[in-house]
């Protein structure tokens, strides 16, 4: 097992199943010493874990696996991806309300062109 891998967990106490529940039981592997692995929730590392080795009390390791890709990464990525998509549109419509002849409100005849006020 290396730092990188992915394992799978099954809890034995109910302190580890009520860990896995929240967090889910695929977890990365951050740091190895001789003793134990310390273990990152699978996307973002928001949750980290000691693993004593070999038995664990809380924890058995069910499976582990090296990625062909690095899941992380490419999550990141299509997060970053649908946020740019999403806002670049706001803005885009934003600009092209702005840049209209009538400006983000209609200017009436006889008005000042001030925002109108209140709703």
């Amino acid at each position: 097992m290396n730092v990188g891998d992915y394992v799978r967990l099954r809890g034995k106490s109910r302190h580890g199943r009520n860990r896995l529940e929240q967090h889910g039981n695929h977890w990365r592997v951050v740091e190895i010493n001789t003793r134990r692995l310390l273990l990152g929730t699978f996307f973002d590392d928001k949750d980290l874990r000691w693993v004593d080795l070999p038995e664990d009390k809380d924890f058995q390791i069910m499976e582990s696996w090296t990625p062909v890709t690095d899941m992380r990464a490419e999550f990141e990525k299509t997060q970053a991806d649908e946020y740019i998509e999403k806002h670049q549109t706001e803005q885009e419509r934003l600009i092209a309300i702005a840049n209209s002849s009538d400006g983000p409100w209609r200017v009436e005849s006889g008005t000042t062109g001030d925002p109108p006020l209140g709703g």
